[in-house]
This record gives structure tokens, sequence and C-alpha cells, in this order.
């Protein structure tokens, strides 16, 4: 398996996010609400099995969103290896390893229901209705932040398959993985070019500090109700712990 592949591809990205399934359906504010909500209670939740539970949720979820499980699991790599780079030194500081694989679990599981958010809303729709909560700059930073990820995971993907074709297949993991700082540095030196870039073109197209999102998605009575539930589902595995501990 080469690095690339590891990375998420934006016209995968594009294309799950357009099916048409129950998932998909659901009103975008929905969506936001249940995965800020349930990434909120697997910071709050301190119990192992019940952050697990919420696991297996998610899983189900991607099921019925039918997308790509295998990808999601190819993906799941870059959250896992910055959360055991994050977590790696708690031994040394007498931490326990029940405390340290709950915050690696934590940190995936987080990662997965962002996942689920990105691959279940067209970006444009989810930054219609975050346009209208956050200040305009704030929006605007967070809109084109998004489109950042696409266009750094693009670019990456491109640098590492290049990689390949100038060293051959055959390259080592270890000589891989000294190549990865340096090609960080030159994707991070690439999209500073890409702002000014993207910078220069909206200044000519008018920009003049808030972005117009245009959508015909109308929030009915039918979504207040998968709203309530967006809020519901979260707060149970929290009142579950709570009564466990008492």
């Amino acid at each position: 398996m080469e690095l690339h592949s590891l990375l998420p591809n934006p016209m995968i990205i594009d294309y799950c996010s357009t099916k048409d399934t129950v998932l998909h359906r659901l009103h975008p504010v929905v969506k936001l609400v249940f995965s800020i909500a349930m990434v909120l209670a697997i910071v709050y939740l301190q119990t192992l099995r019940l952050i697990l539970v919420l696991s297996v949720l998610v899983w189900i979820m991607f099921a019925i969103a039918r997308l790509p499980l295998g990808r999601l699991l190819i993906w799941s790599a870059i959250p896992t290896f910055f959360v055991v780079s994050i977590v790696i030194f708690l031994p040394f500081i007498g931490y326990g390893w029940e405390y340290i694989l709950t915050v690696v679990v934590k940190g995936i599981t987080a990662a997965w229901y962002i996942f689920l958010l990105i691959l279940s809303t067209p970006t444009m729709s989810l930054g219609k209705y975050v346009s209208r909560v956050l200040p305009s700059w704030l929006s605007d930073a967070f809109l084109l932040s998004l489109r950042y990820i696409f266009y750094f995971f693009g670019e990456a993907q491109k640098t590492f398959i290049a990689a390949n074709a100038r060293q051959g297949e055959g390259i080592p993991w270890s000589k891989k993985i000294k190549l990865f700082g340096s090609m960080i540095v030159n994707l991070i030196l690439k999209g500073y070019d890409k702002t000014e870039t993207v910078y220069v073109a909206m200044k000519s197209r008018g920009y003049t500090g808030r972005m117009r999102l245009v959508s015909d998605e109308r929030f009915r009575l039918r979504d207040l109700a998968y709203l309530f539930l967006a809020v519901l589902i979260p707060l149970v595995p929290i009142y579950l712990e709570m009564v466990m501990v008492l």
C-alpha cells in the first residue's frame, strides 16, 4: 500500500456527498448539529464501552449512507497517526494504558463522525448554514479551509505518485517516511501560493467580505423531528454513564 492511498481523495468525497440515501436527504443543519453533538459527547464520555458503542453506531451509519467502507478504514490511518503521536508520551508521565486507549478511541471515533458529515453533505450546502451562524470572516475562512483541505489531499496524492514514479515502486518504507517530512513542507509552500491565487481571483470577481451561497433546501417539520433526535441520541450515552457512576 502506498502512502498516497492513505489520504482522502477529493473526487471520491465530492461523489459520496451527492449520493441519494436516507442520511444524504437529511437537512444539513440536522447533520451538522448531530456531528457536533456526537463529538462533544465523545469528548465528555470516560467509559470505553460506551465510546465503542458510538464507534459501532457511526459504522452502521456509514453502511446506511452507502459510503466506501474499505476506503474509510484506510483513510482512518491519518487521524490514527495524529492521535497516537499525541498520546505516545503519556505513559512516561504516569498515565495508564486504559486511559491512553480511551483517548485513542475517542480521537478516531470523533474523526469518523466528521467523515460522516463531510461525506454525506455537499460543501456548499453545509457552508450556507454555517455562514448564517458564524461571523462573515469566520464562515468564509471555514469554507475556504474545507476547500483547502481537499486541495491539500489532492496535491499530496500527486506528490506521492510523482515520487514513486521517479524512484520506483521498490522504495523502502523507511525512506518513504523520511521523504514524508520534506513533502509536507513542499505542500505547505504550495498552499501559500494557492491562497494568494485564490485571494486575487476572489477580489477580481467582486469579493467584498461575504460569500453569498444559494441553496434550494428548506427546513421542514420533519427536519425538526430529526433535529430533536440529533440532540437526543448523543445525550443517551451521557445519561447511561451518569447512571453507571451513581
